[in-house]
């Protein structure tokens, strides 16, 4: 499906991220008067053409799709006045509506994989400075941690470029499953090693939730 989107605003940056990965649908370009709208430039990092009106997009007349998302009824005039019988055409208050339910799922997932982290974080808190049942527990924190570091990989493969934040995060988190592992290993020195893995562990947190770190704050 050829997609043809009116509008180079933070929607069409969503847009964009829906589509992206998914081999079916082609995004034949970015319609906006404006070089620097953030859509646009957006665009043009990823090869998309760009151009200040529909027809000198490229193959515009082959779009099935023409999505409007400035809300302009001049706008939206002009590229209703564009579409062929055979084209569809969606509105900026339909497209808002789409930007809208992506904006809150990706909330939500960020609010899941943050609830899920501070969970480990109270119990990496409380293992540190236990030994007796101290390897058991760690066992089962890398467990957790190695299951959310999959969870987050699959969300950012499934947003594609929205989910770049989600991929660093899952790289971190691979990493903190490294560290616990080395912990298990040399478990002599679990109290020191569980500390940095605790610090490490809270950063990760601070940065999905948009909070300052423990160990930020006190620097």
């Amino acid at each position: 499906m050829k997609i043809l989107i009116v509008g180079g605003g933070r929607a069409s940056i969503a847009f964009m991220d829906l589509f992206a990965g998914d081999s079916s649908i082609r995004i034949l370009g970015i319609v906006d008067p404006s070089p620097d709208a953030p859509g646009a430039a957006m665009a043009r990092e990823t090869g998309v053409p760009v151009a200040d009106r529909i027809d000198n997009i490229p193959g515009a007349p082959s779009a099935d799709v023409v999505i409007e998302l400035t809300g302009v009824e001049k706008v939206r005039h002009l590229a209703w006045d564009f579409l062929t019988s055979q084209q569809d055409f969606m509105t900026a208050g339909a497209g808002k509506l789409i930007f809208d339910v992506l904006q809150r799922r990706e909330a939500k997932q960020k609010q899941s994989l943050a609830a899920d982290l501070d969970r480990i974080v109270r119990e990496l808190r409380a293992t540190v400075g236990q030994s007796a049942c101290g390897m058991e527990r760690l066992k089962g924190i890398l467990r957790e941690m190695r299951m959310l570091s999959v969870n987050a990989s699959i969300e950012a493969a499934r947003t594609g470029d929205a989910g770049a934040g989600f991929a660093v995060l899952s790289n971190r988190m691979r990493e903190l499953v490294g560290d616990v592992e080395q912990a298990a290993d040399g478990f002599g020195d679990q109290n020191e090693q569980s500390h940095h893995l605790l610090s490490d562990a809270q950063d990760v947190q601070a940065r999905l939730t948009g909070r300052e770190s423990p160990a930020t704050a006190s620097a």
